[in-house]
């Protein structure tokens, strides 16, 4: 009987032992794991747009892709190439659920001065929120979702009023 549980006591042990080393040797391996490298030739707020790259619309930090990400680093990209601001107040419903759309990059929207807070700033002619501005010109006045702005401002812009 003494002898039984000796012999027990001696398997659990090693099998104990055994799946410590395989636990050891999973989490080397994972640390050991060479990070892919990034390719990408064109990025904007660490998001890739290199079509070519494996890692095209990936956050280039930790290679994921996240269509609201893309979705709001293609609007903002599209704003600044274009030279467009948001024009709001920070106690808006329709403007804070406008920065809302841009994620992660909201706090760059106010920074960078893409979104301008009217009521800490002048804003002339400003009717609504939130409006987008070009050149002090009013060209559309609505919340936009972030995946629709480039194409609403593109007609917006295409079909102002001289």
């Amino acid at each position: 009987m003494k002898t039984k549980f000796v012999l027990m006591s001696i398997g659990i042990v090693l099998v104990i032992a055994i799946l410590a080393v395989c636990i050891v040797d999973k989490i080397e391996r994972i640390h050991n794991t060479p990070k892919p490298v990034c390719d990408c030739k064109d990025a904007y707020l660490g998001v890739c747009f290199d079509n070519s790259s494996k890692f095209y619309m990936a956050d280039m930090v930790n290679h994921e892709s996240n269509i609201d990400t893309w979705n709001a680093a293609v609007a903002l990209r599209f704003l600044e190439e274009n030279n467009i601001q948001i024009w709001g107040r920070s106690d808006c419903y329709w403007c804070n659920e406008q920065l809302k759309e841009f994620g992660q990059f909201r706090n760059y929207t106010e920074s960078s001065q893409i979104f301008l807070d009217c009521s800490k700033n002048d804003c002339p002619g400003l009717m609504a929120t939130p409006s987008w501005v070009k050149g002090n010109k009013i060209i559309y006045v609505s919340f936009i979702p972030a995946e629709e702005i480039p194409e609403t401002l593109t007609y917006a812009m295409n079909n102002q009023k001289a």
